[in-house]
């Protein structure tokens, strides 16, 4: 109660108008938790590649952050939109202020400028970069099938269900990005739609990580996590999968 007395109840992103006319619309979103688990792959990947790329220099870590620093500021000089955490280009994506190409050039780059910043030694999490990925996907969505005059499924809930499988297919979490979505977009009429890309999402991530988190990753590289025998399910049931998170 304390924090709606001081931010107020505005959701991040009022997705309440969020809507899909008829069943064919699930079709669509079942490809958007496969895209989804795709590109949290992608940059849990992109994750790793940077992480050993600069654990190989063996370089000091002002050095490390430096040279960090000086790729971020060449991406910037040409596309300012990977600094920083996004909001306020997502607002634009959620507005349709940008086109299909662009929304997937500010996707690709913001993996990789993510990635760079957390090993780089930059300050960052996991949770503002997923959104961000989320409102582009579903952007990308929104763009290509509103262009060839498909509309069965609304721009706000292209939006939602991108969130929701970056959401699902990076934490390996589909119930917690379900209602997470559903609470921070105030669209809590879509949670079929939402069950339906977080759970699609979770399942095609766990082929390329066996079921690991983004967070697993790092706790077992690191050496404090042992890596359990049950994260190894490329053959498991949606259900357990559901069930374990």
């Amino acid at each position: 109660q304390l924090r709606k007395l001081i931010m107020g109840t505005e959701p991040l992103l009022d997705l309440s108008s969020a809507s899909f006319s008829n069943t064919y619309g699930l079709i669509l979103f079942i490809l958007v938790g496969i895209s989804g688990g795709i590109i949290s792959g992608l940059f849990m990947k992109m994750l790793n590649v940077t992480e050993a790329f600069f654990k190989s220099l063996n370089a000091p870590y002002l050095l490390n952050a430096l040279l960090g620093g000086t790729v971020l500021g060449i991406f910037a000089l040409y596309l300012p939109q990977v600094l920083g955490e996004g909001y306020e280009y997502m607002e634009q994506v959620f507005n349709k202020e940008h086109i299909f190409t662009f929304i997937f050039i500010m996707l690709g780059v913001k993996i990789f400028a993510t990635a760079i910043t957390i090993n780089s030694g930059g300050s960052g999490g996991f949770f503002a970069p997923a959104l961000y990925f989320g409102v582009m996907l579903g952007g990308l969505f929104s763009s290509y099938f509103g262009g060839i005059n498909i509309e069965i499924v609304s721009h706000e809930a292209f939006i939602a269900a991108g969130m929701a499988s970056i959401l699902a297919g990076v934490f390996q979490s589909p119930i917690t990005a379900i209602i997470m979505i559903a609470e921070i977009a105030n669209c809590y009429h879509l949670v079929l739609p939402l069950m339906l890309v977080s759970v699609v999402s979770t399942y095609v991530n766990s082929m390329f990580y066996k079921g690991r988190s983004v967070y697993d990753m790092k706790l077992v590289k690191d050496g404090i996590k042992k890596l359990e025998p049950n994260l190894y399910f490329p053959n498991s049931s949606l259900k357990e999968m559901v069930k374990r998170s």
